[in-house]
């Protein structure tokens, strides 16, 4: 496979040396940005659709008010730091 130099190359992950069979084992991926991003918009509207079927039903069928209402914060927060991070890690990446 040709190499195209105007595009950014990645250093691939090394998994750490392990003893054992697959003490010689390691896997290397070289992906561009663009899949990347791509990948990470498609996650994105996956958790997005599942956080409006999500809420609906918190809000719809509560068994406890108060406790759904948290439960929703705590969600809420806990996906935007996940996204965050999944964007950043493209970026630092490049």
């Amino acid at each position: 496979m040709a190499v195209n130099p105007s595009l950014p190359q990645f250093g691939a992950p090394v998994l750490p040396r392990i003893g054992g069979p697959l003490a010689e084992f390691s896997m290397q991926l070289a992906v561009s940005p663009l899949v990347l991003v791509v990948l990470t918009m498609l996650v994105g509207i996956f958790v997005a659709a599942m956080t409006v079927m999500l809420v609906y039903h918190w809000r719809r069928f509560p068994f406890e008010h108060d406790v759904f209402r948290r439960a929703e914060r705590i969600y809420m927060v806990g996906v935007v730091l996940l996204l965050a991070v999944a964007v950043v890690g493209i970026f630092l990446t490049a």
